[in-house]
Protein backbone atom coordinates (compact mmCIF):
# COMPACT_ATOMS: atom_id res chain seq x y z
CA UNK A 1 0.00 0.00 0.00
CA UNK A 2 2.52 2.33 0.79
CA UNK A 3 4.16 1.83 -2.59
CA UNK A 4 1.17 2.41 -4.58
CA UNK A 5 0.36 5.85 -2.33
CA UNK A 6 3.83 6.80 -3.57
CA UNK A 7 2.69 6.34 -7.05
CA UNK A 8 -0.16 7.68 -6.56
CA UNK A 9 1.39 11.33 -5.53
CA UNK A 10 3.37 11.30 -8.30
CA UNK A 11 0.67 10.36 -10.70
CA UNK A 12 -1.01 13.08 -8.95
CA UNK A 13 1.62 15.52 -9.50
CA UNK A 14 2.28 14.33 -13.27
CA UNK A 15 -1.58 14.70 -13.94
CA UNK A 16 -1.32 18.42 -12.48
CA UNK A 17 1.57 19.36 -14.72
CA UNK A 18 0.73 17.71 -18.08
CA UNK A 19 -2.92 16.32 -17.71
CA UNK A 20 -1.66 12.96 -18.71
CA UNK A 21 -3.13 9.72 -16.58
CA UNK A 22 -0.29 7.35 -15.02
CA UNK A 23 -1.40 3.34 -16.08
CA UNK A 24 0.06 0.69 -13.87
CA UNK A 25 -0.19 -2.65 -15.86
CA UNK A 26 -0.99 -5.51 -13.62
CA UNK A 27 -1.17 -9.61 -13.39
CA UNK A 28 -4.48 -10.81 -11.83
CA UNK A 29 -2.87 -12.35 -8.57
CA UNK A 30 -5.87 -11.40 -6.14
CA UNK A 31 -3.64 -9.19 -3.89
CA UNK A 32 -3.74 -6.83 -6.63
CA UNK A 33 -7.92 -7.06 -6.39
CA UNK A 34 -8.34 -7.19 -2.84
CA UNK A 35 -10.67 -5.10 -0.93
CA UNK A 36 -8.15 -3.05 0.88
CA UNK A 37 -6.76 -1.90 -2.48
CA UNK A 38 -9.64 -1.78 -4.09
CA UNK A 39 -11.28 1.17 -1.52
CA UNK A 40 -8.22 3.21 -2.73
CA UNK A 41 -8.92 2.99 -6.64
CA UNK A 42 -11.67 6.06 -6.97
CA UNK A 43 -9.22 8.24 -4.84
CA UNK A 44 -6.38 7.02 -6.57
CA UNK A 45 -8.10 7.95 -10.63
CA UNK A 46 -8.81 11.18 -9.15
CA UNK A 47 -5.12 12.26 -8.61
CA UNK A 48 -4.55 10.15 -12.45
CA UNK A 49 -3.24 6.67 -11.42
CA UNK A 50 -5.22 3.75 -13.07
CA UNK A 51 -4.80 0.38 -13.20
CA UNK A 52 -5.34 -2.27 -15.86
CA UNK A 53 -5.38 -5.86 -15.09
CA UNK A 54 -4.47 -8.40 -17.69
CA UNK A 55 -6.57 -11.01 -18.36
CA UNK A 56 -6.82 -14.24 -16.05
CA UNK A 57 -3.87 -16.72 -17.77
CA UNK A 58 -2.58 -14.80 -20.02
CA UNK A 59 1.51 -15.28 -19.13
CA UNK A 60 2.50 -14.08 -22.33
CA UNK A 61 1.24 -10.43 -21.65
CA UNK A 62 3.19 -10.23 -18.42
CA UNK A 63 6.66 -9.34 -19.50
CA UNK A 64 7.73 -10.74 -16.13
CA UNK A 65 6.39 -14.34 -16.96
CA UNK A 66 9.25 -13.79 -20.35
CA UNK A 67 11.73 -13.33 -17.97
CA UNK A 68 11.56 -16.02 -15.38
CA UNK A 69 10.84 -18.61 -18.11
CA UNK A 70 14.51 -17.30 -19.25
CA UNK A 71 15.77 -18.32 -15.95
CA UNK A 72 13.89 -21.40 -14.66
CA UNK A 73 15.24 -22.56 -18.24
CA UNK A 74 18.40 -21.09 -18.83
CA UNK A 75 20.10 -19.85 -15.70
CA UNK A 76 18.76 -22.25 -12.55
CA UNK A 77 17.97 -25.37 -14.86
CA UNK A 78 19.85 -28.51 -13.58
CA UNK A 79 21.14 -26.13 -10.45
CA UNK A 80 21.42 -27.62 -7.17
CA UNK A 81 21.19 -25.19 -3.79
CA UNK A 82 21.84 -25.52 -0.41
CA UNK A 83 18.68 -23.68 0.71
CA UNK A 84 15.54 -21.53 -0.33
Amino acid sequence: MKLLEWQAQLAAQHFEKTGEITVIVQDNHPIHRSKQVREYWDKWQQQGLFFFQLPKYSSEMNLIEIEWHQLKTHELAGQIFPDE
